[in-house]
């Protein structure tokens, strides 16, 4: 929202035009922007019908920072995430882990102590233009414990042995 003051002497008439395709015949409109962008304003005044015209280049930017983040884990602790901020426009981080937890640094690390799917979420604002944005990603921690079984233990070579890794949420070995 962005209020307009007509700093002309003299003008009778208005005629705004907002660079969205939006127009306005108030002496000093209020303009809702709907969209991202730079937009070139101009204003056209009227003394008794003889205009007079102004034109701001790129007067209004409207850009909102953009939230982007991955989760890198470790396999020796899988409950130890490290949050990558790949955010682009914003001053302030705030992050929720889904668990409880948060943190307002750039790029945090967190340890988990339950075993699950986590929503995670960081929410990134842009304190100049109070405009802000967040993004959510799943967060899975799994427990690779096991216990390693072998059907044979000892024997003459050429021995064959088969083995049971007991792991329940590993996907290879």
């Amino acid at each position: 929202t962005v209020t307009f003051t007509d700093g002309t002497n003299f003008a009778n008439e208005w005629l705004w035009d907002f660079g969205d395709g939006s127009t306005s015949n108030d002496q000093s409109p209020t303009h809702i922007y709907t969209d991202t962008g730079s937009f070139n304003v101009s204003l056209i005044a009227y003394h008794n019908g003889c205009p007079d015209t102004l034109q701001k280049d790129s007067f209004i930017r409207i850009n909102p920072p953009i939230a982007k983040f991955f989760a890198q884990q470790s396999c020796a602790s899988p409950s130890l995430v490290n949050f990558i901020n790949q955010s682009e426009g914003g001053d302030v981080y705030n992050w929720d882990f889904g668990d409880g937890n948060s943190s307002n640094l750039e790029n945090p690390s967190h340890n988990y102590s339950d075993t699950g799917r986590y929503t995670v979420s960081l929410n990134v604002v842009d304190t100049q233009s109070g405009c802000e944005y967040t993004s959510y990603r799943y967060v899975d921690i799994v427990a690779l414990g096991g216990n390693i079984t072998a059907d044979t233990l000892s024997g003459c070579a050429p021995l064959t042995v088969s083995f049971n890794s007991g792991s329940q949420d590993a996907i290879s070995w």
